[in-house]
């Protein structure tokens, strides 16, 4: 898989990602989106 197709899939996975958060753990969902986009940002830094 190249990086590039690695940075489509996950510009997808953001807002699922982030509804499953909030949905799971709302005490915790602003903390759970917050892990998230930084973990994206990084891989998009990649």
């Amino acid at each position: 898989m190249r990086l590039s197709d690695l940075r489509f899939l996950v510009a997808w996975l953001l807002p699922l990602l982030t509804i499953n958060s909030v949905f799971l753990h709302p005490d915790y969902s602003a903390v759970g989106t917050l892990v998230l986009w930084l973990g994206i940002a990084l891989v998009d830094v990649l």
